[in-house]
């Protein structure tokens, strides 16, 4: 019996193209590679960046001849009469039809075939796909080894385009982002097509789209491959009543008049229009949204003024749009053109902003520039609430500031799950919740995906806002989607985003928190943080001075808290032998308990004296974990016998203004801190961050941490329970139920700070079963 083949999965087909395009990159010389890097205006890359930035041309290549290989078909009937390459209306006189993909990929000079076919191909249009990649395939150092690589790359396009032939064109998208790795230093992180697809279909609602598309604008100011416009223009169709047959209206429309994409990278612009023209071959590529914008020098003078992409338009209606090539294989002169942009004329501005951190964003430029591009974002980013740790919440301003304010105007993007939470991401919350009605926020629980974008670790949330004619007050609450399962497809993401739109009674695979909100416009966005609901109302409580009859504090009020880890790792290092003693690291061997030996002999790093005996004169006995892992941490606190600094654990000395034996209130406040509803407060206070059980404090967030009001009596009796338990080991947060322990600090803060005993078994319980606990996912 003949078995039917098994037709590839999209993650088979993109290891299938990484494995060609690496092997094609191996038989480059370095200055073929350079070559094929400057002719997409990439930087000089470092180390194994430069790999990815020649990488990344080549699959602009391969991108160019897939869509070659679906033209293939239609191409005989679309020989214009006009050569689409002349703007004064030329006869077309290139002879017809250009030469097939296999022919081309079989010919002793591919490079010279493939020039001569897209040439051809484009007296029809497609110059955003096949002009891009023809100054990729124009290196001026041609040999036998670059025709092997590009003739290899056109086969396994071929063969790429007739598996993925089947396929949702998104899911071709998946591809394409798994073999792109330069994210680190330009912060572009392309979202999966499941997430896209939930997002588009949160965000778009069938009674919000006009009956002529060409009254709808959406648009992606950070746009990548195109994968969240692709999502947005499968939702649009989605909702609509099916057009005729034969028209391609709707395709046509959706591409050259509804969706824009603005990017700074030409690879993802060609990917984006490679992706979008998919939808419709008959698309105008001329009329085609599809932009790049220049972030950097604006010329090789000294003294040039710098851009910084799509956020120029927080400053100018008027964005200078720079040509799809370096160098054309076409015209003679490439001129920029000017993209007219209007403030708050979309009705859906949807994202995937890039992130990275201050220390690497610009990285790929000289310091000189890098310097420039930082002080032109001060001052564009003047007045609001974006700060400098990452372009996310600079693109949230951009958003606001594009979407229009009309009622039901609505703004999507994916983020860093910290901006939910983050001490200094509270500004953003604020012009978030001001100016939309919050409508989902959704995060995922889920240990095997924390994440919505390809190529990270970093945990993010998908946020769908809407304007809204009430005050934020007043507004309808939010509902946050706690994911137990990340959708993995397309089809799953559909099908939870439209449960979610109608009853909600079809979701299986998440937790719903209603929010009020009031606690949305002040910036408590708690619930993203843990998937059982009772964790995120009772930490809203200890932030009312509602849960515990004596009241509560914070750590700041009580306590001064630091040095940080950058003041000790700039003035200490590590030796064999020293005066100075320190709890350095995160070792769950040397941390085990309450009462800890320093791990660490530090000595002062030269010429930095001054600096280092300040950090020393700010040591304590108490300290607090900056960065506890909850699936293996035993201790979140410590109190030593002396006082010592720290490096991933932070120093908080009682402040004079605390009339209570200062050694009571140290002990007290580790008491609470490795209690149950003490290590509730603390991760409450932190952000997770690299990892589904990682859990970071910012000195902020650490300061801001809810602690109780302490009296002389409940201080000195806490202290008592500490002296009894300091050099017991608990278990793991997993294995709380069970543990003695944990059990004991918990029955202290009941009997001495009069804790609801019900309410420090539910927390103790469902913190031993949150999937950043346990590491598996929830039952």
């Amino acid at each position: 019996m003949t078995q039917t083949a098994i037709a590839p999965t999209p993650d088979q087909i993109a290891a299938q193209i990484d494995k060609v395009l690496n092997r094609a990159l191996g038989l480059l010389t370095p200055g073929q590679r350079s070559s094929i890097a400057e002719a997409l205006d990439l930087p000089e890359f470092p180390d194994r960046a430069a790999r990815a930035s020649t990488k990344r041309g080549l699959l602009v290549v391969l991108s160019a001849a897939m869509f070659h290989a679906r033209l293939d078909a239609h191409l005989p009937e679309m020989r214009p009469e006009i050569d689409a390459r002349s703007g004064d209306a030329f006869p077309n006189s290139a002879p017809w039809p250009p030469t097939k993909l296999t022919d081309c990929a079989n010919d002793d000079d591919p490079i010279s075939a493939l020039k001569n076919a897209w040439t051809m191909i484009l007296t029809v249009d497609y110059r955003p796909i096949f002009e891009t990649a023809l100054t990729v395939i124009t290196t001026p150092y041609p040999d036998q080894n670059l025709k092997s690589a590009i003739a290899m790359i056109a086969k396994e396009a071929n063969a790429a385009s007739t598996e993925a032939e089947g396929l949702r064109h998104d899911l071709v998208g998946r591809v394409f982002h798994r073999v792109l790795d330069t994210a680190r230093f330009d912060g572009s992180f392309y979202t999966s097509t499941a997430a896209a697809s939930l997002l588009a279909g949160l965000a778009i609602r069938a009674q919000t789209l006009p009956d002529d598309l060409r009254d709808m604008r959406v648009i992606d100011p950070a746009c990548g491959t195109g994968t969240l416009l692709m999502a947005a223009a499968e939702r649009i169709k989605e909702l609509r009543p099916p057009p005729p047959a034969d028209s391609t209206d709707d395709p046509r429309t959706l591409i050259e008049q509804t969706l824009t994409g603005i990017d700074v990278n030409i690879s993802a612009c060609h990917l984006a229009a490679t992706t979008l023209g998919l939808l419709s071959p008959t698309t105008l590529f001329s009329n085609m949204e599809i932009h790049r914008a220049l972030l950097g020098p604006d010329s090789d003078i000294k003294d040039a003024n710098v851009r910084l992409g799509s956020l120029e338009l927080l400053a100018s209606d008027t964005l200078d749009g720079m040509p799809w090539a370096i160098t054309t294989q076409v015209d003679n002169e490439i001129d920029s053109t000017a993209v007219r942009i209007a403030r708050n004329s979309f009705d859906l501005v949807i994202m995937n902003p890039p992130y990275t951190r201050d220390s690497l964003r610009h990285d790929q430029f000289s310091r000189n520039i890098e310097s420039k591009l930082k002080n032109h974002e001060k001052q564009l980013m003047g007045g609001t609430g974006a700060h400098g740790s990452g372009y996310s919440s600079m693109f949230i301003v951009l958003g606001e500031h594009l979407t229009k304010l009309s009622d039901g105007a609505t703004i999507a993007l994916v983020s860093p799950l910290v901006n939910a939470t983050n001490y200094s991401s509270k500004e953003i919350r604020d012009i978030l919740g001001k100016m939309f009605h919050i409508e989902y926020i959704v995060a995922s629980h889920d240990p095997e995906r924390f994440y919505f974008s390809e190529n990270t670790n970093i945990p993010e949330m998908l946020l769908v806002g809407r304007r809204h004619p009430d005050e934020p007050n007043d507004q309808p609450p939010t509902l946050f989607v706690n994911l137990t399962v990340n959708p993995d497809n397309p089809s799953e993401a559909i099908a939870l985003a439209s449960a979610l739109s109608d009853d909600r009674r079809g979701v299986s695979n998440a937790k719903l928190v209603t929010w009020p909100p009031d606690r949305i416009a002040a910036g408590d966005w708690t619930p993203s943080l843990y998937l059982d609901p009772r964790l995120s109302e009772i930490l809203y409580e200890m932030r009312q001075n509602r849960w515990l009859p004596s009241g509560m504090t914070d750590l700041n009020t009580l306590c001064e808290v630091g040095p940080d880890m950058r003041s000790i790792n700039s003035n200490y290092t590590k030796t064999d032998t020293g005066s100075r003693m320190a709890l350095w690291g995160n070792n769950v061997e040397i941390t085990n308990t309450m009462r800890p030996t320093p791990d660490t002999a530090i000595l002062v790093k030269p010429g930095r004296d001054r600096q280092a005996n300040k950090a020393w004169s700010q040591r304590g006995r108490l300290m607090v974990s900056r960065q506890p892992r909850l699936t293996t941490n035993h201790i979140f606190s410590v109190c030593l016998d002396e006082p010592i600094v720290g490096c991933r654990w932070i120093p908080a000395r009682p402040r004079n203004t605390v009339n209570i034996e200062r050694a009571h209130v140290e002990k007290a406040i580790c008491i609470w801190l490795n209690s149950s509803p003490g290590v509730l407060a603390m991760l409450g206070s932190g952000d997770r961050q690299h990892g589904a059980s990682r859990f970071i404090l910012p000195m902020d967030s650490m300061r801001s941490i809810p602690i109780p009001k302490l009296t002389a009596a409940s201080a000195e009796a806490l202290a008592e329970v500490f002296d009894e338990w300091a050099d017991e080991t608990p278990r793991p947060l997993a294995g709380a139920v069970e543990c003695r322990v944990r059990r004991a600090l918990d029955d202290a803060v009941i009997a001495h700070l009069g804790a609801d005993p019900d309410a420090v078994a539910a927390i103790r319980e469902a913190l031993a079963a949150e999937p950043s606990v346990t590491g598996k996912r929830a039952q």
